[in-house]
């Protein structure tokens, strides 16, 4: 088998086609000219194509004829500056129309999609379901994906064998830029006052990957899968972050409203200042949500098996620290099992 992956120098582009080269695929890597390749080089037979989903004439160039699977997870997720928010929409939306049409085109045998569970309209309260809505907010990430969900929709009724999988907030090894924050900042020692207010069912970043490569075998076409897992709170993840660091952690959670306000004030004096901002107004009103999802449907015909939040924030832990990413302690803690 033969599978094209979009966004293979990510989160879960590496562990994707991890799975994909250990099920015997054989897997072209699209990345752009800029991208680090050195989680990649180390898997064996991978093919790479330089391109990228923003050029349509790169992904016709280095998109294989007839190729029995396009994996595309490539998009547009870390912060950005304020005056930057539109290329959520080049990359997400129109990236996204790209790769449908050009797979499409070169006639490809199946479509896995990788969307967010943030597509849907969480905001009307209730456990998230494949059977709510699209997202009617203003938040460009979310917006730009929920319009994205459309235009693999689009290809769907233009032929395309396309699956949707929808993940939540996502917890594992390979992460350089999200979650791990967290724990590099318990373990500087830095000051955590407060959590975000909010909540979600929380996925594990390789069982997503395999559930990718299960699409492929096992997805309806058309089909969307919401990716969840254990119900947790985000006072809950900073308290087990730092108990596995034997750290302090958090002493309250933060008010939504006042949440929400410090994500706005932190970002714009961060932009001022000239520094990274730790937290941004999209990332806070992620946060200051509890936004619980049914993963029944994908436990049920992609066999996707959810992991707890212990296992997935050791994975972390101990790549960070297999990295050179995150120092051991000297007395290494463990989250307990709640």
């Amino acid at each position: 088998m033969k599978a094209f992956v979009t966004g293979s120098t990510g989160f879960l582009g590496i562990q994707l086609v991890q799975e994909l080269v250990k099920a015997g695929w054989e897997v072209t890597a699209l990345h752009r000219a800029s991208s680090d390749l050195a989680d990649l080089k180390i898997i064996p037979g991978i093919k790479f194509v330089v391109g990228d989903v923003t050029d349509r004439t790169s992904l016709e160039k280095g998109m294989p004829h007839n190729i029995d699977a396009v994996f595309h997870a490539a998009g547009s997720v870390l912060p950005l500056p304020h005056d930057q928010e539109f290329t959520r929409y080049a990359v997400n939306q129109a990236g996204t129309r790209h790769m449908v049409e050009t797979a499409l085109k070169q006639k490809a045998q199946r479509f896995i999609y990788t969307s967010t569970v943030l597509t849907y309209d969480f905001a009307r309260g209730g456990r998230v379901t494949e059977e709510f809505g699209p997202y009617q907010g203003v938040d460009a990430y979310m917006r730009s994906k929920a319009l994205a969900d459309v235009e693999v929709a689009n290809g769907v009724s233009a032929g395309l064998d396309a699956v949707f999988l929808h993940p939540s907030a996502i917890f594992g090894a390979y992460d350089k830029a999200t979650w791990s924050k967290l724990f590099l900042e318990i373990q500087r020692g830095l000051p955590l006052p407060f959590a975000p207010p909010g909540g979600a069912s929380v996925a594990h970043m390789r069982k997503v990957a395999q559930t990718h490569v299960a699409a492929f075998h096992r997805g309806r076409r058309g089909e969307h899968y919401i990716l969840g897992g254990p119900d947790v709170t985000w006072f809950d993840v900073v308290q087990r972050v730092a108990r596995l660091l034997n750290r302090p952690g958090a002493r309250w959670t933060l008010p939504s409203g006042l949440f929400l306000l410090y994500g706005y004030v932190e970002y714009y004096l961060s932009t001022w200042l000239g520094r990274e901002p730790t937290m941004t107004p999209h990332i806070a009103e992620t946060l200051r949500h509890t936004i619980l999802s049914d993963s029944s449907k994908a436990i049920r015909e992609l066999g996707y098996e959810p992991s707890s939040l212990d296992e997935m924030l050791t994975d972390c832990y101990q790549w960070m620290v297999a990295t050179g990413r995150l120092s051991a302690r000297p007395q290494e803690g463990k989250p307990k099992s709640s």
